[in-house]
């Protein structure tokens, strides 16, 4: 018998009472207009007849030292048919085939071994449910590196049920899609199959380490017309940094309202990008409800795994990232990304002038730059294009909005000019704005809001204020 399977025999069957690091929800006074029942996460043990099923493909699997190429494809088709993830008769992954024929080398498939003797624990790290962050709440979910990596395990084994049809949470919540063939780039699926793995080779754990998961709504809006606090200062930055290169700032993810977006699909933007580089955030999409204007994500502790390059179809894997860990009294990582969801005015693009439009945009980047209330730093904000590309945004109108918010919350801004069209007049507008309010700059806006030259206009408002 392999040391590899003593060690998972006794695991299972010797030391019962083995209890992992619970989910942890204990700020009451965060809740707010929860229901009275809270919704919880259907794990795989918790559905007998599918964990039946699965545990002994898992087993399987876990205590070889290195699988076959076909054992892996073998058991993940069978676990997407028995989870109803992919219709049995459209079954087809060939990016994963493709990737393991020709990387089958043991050190491969002895992680893949690995992964799935992760995906075993979820019986034990997970004495207590995880709580869904549904819509309209705060609430927090506080996952140990470990559940976090087991979670991961099971969806990277496509082994998660459906959850409850009330629930408004991603349609993709496992690796189905990316395993699958599609009209993606290939390429680019298979690089997000290297990141996962990479994430997976890395998981050695020194001490206990957590994520923070924290669900933040914010209902009071603002009368921006009154806030006569001063605008902060902007740092422009041409270099070609992504937000995750600013680690010890709030890193803005330019989120779907379904946290991740088609970060379990075919996509490979921003947000995409950044769950890929970190891996960790990826959990989110099992618990995350639809984000409503007023809310945002943020996640606290994570770490860096990755480091990639491209966008969209170019998006691929480059080497292992190894980054120094500073660690709050919690166990968490020194790292703080919020994520928020900016409108689609794809085809629509006129609508985004409208004041209602406007307001929305404001208080959502302000609900996502002022942080969680429990962080004792005062962390500046770094962002850029944020809802700009494919969404359909003016990216001076965006740029606006994102220094208005940074300002209420006085916080200074730190802008990646990635792509950006006019970086000479950007720049030539914050030297002549800086020194108003940020309710003189809002009422210069919403009066130029139509015009097609933004800042021309808002400028011409802002020296009239000073001749009246």
């Amino acid at each position: 018998m392999s040391q590899r399977q003593t060690n998972l025999e006794n695991f299972f069957t010797l030391n019962p009472h083995h209890q992992g690091l619970s989910v942890q929800n204990p700020n009451e006074n965060r809740q707010q207009a929860r229901s009275s029942i809270i919704k919880e996460v259907r794990l795989p043990h918790h559905t007998k007849k599918l964990w039946q099923f699965a545990k002994g493909l898992l087993y399987f699997l876990a205590i070889k030292q290195s699988c076959s190429v076909e054992g892996i494809l073998e058991v993940i088709c069978k676990l997407i048919s028995e989870c109803r993830i992919i219709h049995s008769n459209d079954i087809d992954i060939s990016v994963l085939r493709n990737f393991l024929t020709n990387n089958d080398n043991p050190e491969i498939l002895g992680l893949f071994s690995k992964i799935a003797s992760y995906a075993l624990e979820v019986e034990f790290l997970f004495p207590e449910p995880i709580p869904i962050l549904t819509k309209h709440s705060n609430g927090l979910v506080n996952l140990s590196y470990r559940q976090i990596r087991c979670l991961l395990a099971l969806q990277f084994y496509c082994c998660f049920p459906k959850q409850e049809t009330n629930l408004d949470l991603p349609k993709d919540y496992t690796y189905a899609k990316i395993f699958n063939k599609s009209h993606a780039s290939q390429e680019s699926q298979t690089s997000k199959i290297i990141c996962a793995l990479n994430y997976f080779r890395r998981q050695e754990f020194p001490e206990e380490l957590y994520v923070a998961f924290i669900r933040k709504s914010i209902q009071q809006k603002l009368d921006w017309s009154t806030i006569d606090l001063p605008l902060t200062e902007v740092y422009s930055i041409a270099d070609k940094y992504g937000t995750e290169d600013y680690r010890d700032k709030i890193m803005i993810d330019f989120a779907n309202k379904y946290i991740g977006g088609g970060v379990l699909g075919s996509g490979t933007v921003q947000e995409e990008i950044m769950f890929h580089k970190h891996v960790q955030p990826i959990a989110s999409v099992i618990f995350t409800e639809k984000l409503e204007d007023e809310e945002t994500l943020f996640f606290k502790g994570t770490q860096r795994f990755n480091k990639t390059d491209g966008y969209k179809s170019s998006f691929k894997f480059v080497d292992d990232f190894n980054e120094s860990l500073f660690l709050d009294d919690y166990g968490r990582n020194d790292c703080y990304i919020s994520a928020i969801d900016a409108n689609y005015y794809g085809g629509n693009e006129s609508s985004q002038y409208l004041q209602d439009q406007i307001a929305r945009e404001l208080h959502k980047a302000y609900v996502g730059f002022s942080g969680d209330t429990y962080d004792m730093i005062n962390r500046d904000v770094v962002s850029g294009r944020w809802g700009c590309g494919a969404f359909g945004g003016d990216e001076n109108l965006k740029f606006i909005i994102q220094w208005l918010a940074a300002s209420a919350c006085q916080k200074e801004l730190y802008f990646l000019l990635w792509d950006m069209n006019n970086p000479h007049e950007l720049q030539q507008f914050i030297n002549i704005c800086k020194r108003y309010k940020v309710s003189q700059l809002f009422t210069s806006l919403l009066k130029a809001r139509k015009n097609s030259n933004l800042f021309a206009s808002i400028i011409s408002l802002l020296s009239s204020l000073e001749t009246s």
